[in-house]
């Protein structure tokens, strides 16, 4: 389920994945052993909670956090030089069942400059790591 090897298993055509969750901790300027490996059982956790229930789950362990992403995409599906603003129904099918971005299992809500109300975070595409 580690996300570097969706270009292995996909080809090099899988571009993106939709980002849908990380764990670890933002309130740390430096994440300790401990909570590191405890973030990466999370996220490995989620990852194949997600493939049982029928999604194409990943994870990836960064330095300080560990992602989950679903589903592998390529240009037919996000194209932002040639098509911008247009995504396929495969992808949009995605944000459908996944429209969060959620820390540690829950929603993170953040407040921008010039908001009036602190917003959930969106799940999001990310490019699928080359190594």
């Amino acid at each position: 389920y580690d996300l570097r090897r969706a270009k292995q298993l996909y080809g090099d055509a899988a571009l993106y994945t939709l980002q849908v969750g990380w764990y670890g901790r933002e309130d740390l300027p430096r994440t300790d052993e401990a909570t590191l490996k405890e973030a990466r059982a999370a996220a490995e956790e989620a990852a194949a909670r997600l493939r049982r229930e029928g999604e194409l789950a990943f994870f990836y362990h960064g330095p300080n956090r560990s992602m989950v992403t679903v589903g592998v995409f390529d240009s037919s599906d996000f194209d932002p030089v040639n098509r911008p603003g247009i995504e396929s129904a495969r992808l949009r099918d995605a944000r459908r069942r996944h429209p969060l971005n959620l820390y540690n299992g829950a929603g993170y809500s953040y407040k921008s400059p010039g908001m009036r109300e602190p917003k959930l975070l969106s799940s999001g595409l990310v490019l699928i790591p080359t190594r």
